[in-house]
């Protein structure tokens, strides 16, 4: 388990100097050899480049280690969403595109099993 970790430790403070496509695909496939999921190399993309979510997804999805991933990606963020939506107390979409879902917790109602289907 130390080899991994010091894998990932290396990975993890190599810096990427510009934004140069190809160095950041390699440092995406490079995440991928060691187990990094689709969600967790978005995060890492993010922290490392300073960008927000949607632009570092977009990097990630559209890089040549994902890019066959894509799409099963979005089918299930868009189901997960739907589910999300239909069983909120409260929907409120931003001006700047993001999605506020509220649940109120203290309802007394039986919460329902949802299934994705």
């Amino acid at each position: 388990m130390k080899k991994r970790e010091s894998e990932l430790e290396k990975l993890l403070i190599r810096k990427i100097k510009n934004k140069d496509l190809s160095d950041i695909h390699d440092y995406i496939a490079d995440l991928k050899k060691i187990d990094f999921s689709i969600i967790k190399t978005i995060g890492e993309i993010r922290k490392k480049l300073r960008i927000g979510l949607f632009e570092a997804q977009n990097i990630v999805l559209n890089s040549p280690t994902w890019i066959d991933e894509k799409q099963n990606f979005i089918d299930f963020n868009n189901k997960a969403w739907g589910v999300l939506k239909r069983g909120a107390d409260k929907v409120t979409e931003n001006e700047d595109g993001t999605v506020s879902v509220t649940f109120d917790l203290k309802k007394d109602d039986k919460i329902n099993d949802t299934t994705i289907k």
